[in-house]
């Protein structure tokens, strides 16, 4: 076991000091092309390629056990045409070809753009960005264990002064046909204040509620929801250059089969990052989850060291090491993940 960790840590310790002096010039050059080939306001091409190592210290499926994967891989475009129209459609390779995205939108001004299609229930701030984009391999786990990743619906979002808000009534049933006639209504609003010295302070509230029966919660805990939903959370995202903290909260009760009353789960997170230079970030993060809704889920902890890095404009790569704190079930655990990505 010693061997084991004292490799993977060199390993962690090597990847953290890729150096990109392989002709960078020549790699900007080459990724400048490939940008002003597919990128148009009419028409804009999305490809995002993550190739994922993953390794678990204990001989367990924990962070996925031991074993090389495919992250993501989507292919999409997306774009704006006349009289105020906007366009997306975004389809997923991992497995099966799967729709993503396909949606049409309309901005009548500032304050209103209207959303209609397949898409993201935008309501948890670690939803919001790109899978690209996030700021480890993996989202929060409180996305995942409350919302499903996409869903047919229309969507309503504008700015009003610092302000913004964004809420959508949807089928409830991921990127399906409507199978009760009732509907998942969400709603977010959130204030964003400029500080000086190029920092910035944003804080926003969100809620969610369904009536929807005979569908998971979520995208891999198993719970069939079997009546009332509701949600509701909030969080803080402060951007201070160099530096940054973003955290957030979000309790979920709801009806379920083959559980009595009212079960909850209330899950929470912190982030904090720091940018040694314009292409790296060093990030930790602490993650809780607590379920009152199932004696097979353990209630748990996680802490995250992350390190991200820019190689080129399209090409970057991640190391997370992951400690997961169990409270009871199961021992602790602790896993490496590493993601090699191209987005363009």
């Amino acid at each position: 076991m010693g061997k084991v960790y004292r490799t993977v840590f060199v390993l962690f310790f090597i990847f953290s000091e890729i150096n990109t002096a392989y002709s960078q010039s020549k790699a900007d050059s080459l990724d400048q092309k490939i940008i002003d080939a597919t990128q148009r306001e009419y028409i804009n091409l999305d490809v995002l390629l993550q190739g994922v190592g993953l390794f678990s210290f204990e001989d367990t499926d924990f962070n996925g056990g031991r074993s090389f994967d495919l992250g993501v891989a989507r292919l999409g475009v997306k774009g704006k045409v006349d009289n105020n129209f906007d366009y997306r459609l975004q389809l997923g390779f991992r497995n099966n070809p799967v729709l993503l995205d396909a949606y049409i939108g309309y901005t009548v001004n500032d304050i209103l753009h209207i959303r209609a299609g397949a898409q993201k229930p935008l309501t948890s701030l670690d939803q919001i960005p790109s899978p690209g984009d996030t700021d480890f391999i993996d989202r929060s786990r409180l996305v995942g264990t409350v919302y499903k990743r996409r869903e047919f619906g229309v969507t309503f979002m504008g700015d009003i002064g610092r302000f913004h808000y964004n809420a959508g009534i949807y089928n409830g049933s991921g990127v399906d046909t409507n199978k009760d006639n009732s509907f998942f209504l969400r709603s977010r609003i959130a204030y964003n204040h400029p500080l000086e010295n190029n920092r910035s302070f944003a804080i926003a509230l969100n809620s969610a509620y369904s009536e929807t029966e005979n569908e998971t919660l979520g995208n891999s805990t198993g719970i069939v929801l079997d009546g009332e939903r509701y949600s509701i959370g909030g969080d803080i995202d402060f951007n201070a250059g160099d530096w940054f903290v973003k955290a957030e909260y979000l309790h979920t009760e709801f009806e379920a089969l083959l559980l009595a009353g009212r079960p909850d789960v209330t899950a929470s997170y912190a982030t904090f990052g720091y940018r040694p230079a314009t292409d790296s970030v060093l990030l930790l993060r602490w993650e809780r989850i607590d379920f009152d809704a199932s004696d097979d889920i353990p209630d748990n902890s996680r802490f995250i060291l992350g390190l991200n890095r820019q190689l080129t404009r399209i090409m970057s790569y991640q190391v997370n090491l992951n400690y997961q704190y169990n409270d009871d079930l199961i021992d602790d655990q602790l896993g490496l993940a590493f993601n090699l990505q191209f987005q363009l």
